[in-house]
């Protein structure tokens, strides 16, 4: 027995819910790897005097 993918997707609604769901996840970890690759360089900041900063706490 042949069945279609709208034929499955209609006598089984669930499915498209689940497919849509996983293919948000697989989009979010390839956007959340892509932006750690590609993050940029981090830039050292010069201390302003008078201000604490919680490394200067401990």
């Amino acid at each position: 027995m042949h069945l279609s993918i709208p034929k499955t997707l209609s006598s089984r609604p669930w499915l498209l819910v689940v497919l849509l769901f996983g293919s948000f996840v697989a989009f979010w970890v390839f956007f959340i790897n892509l932006a750690i690759k590609n993050q940029p360089q981090t830039v050292p900041l010069a201390p302003v005097p008078g201000v604490v900063t919680r490394h200067a706490q401990h």
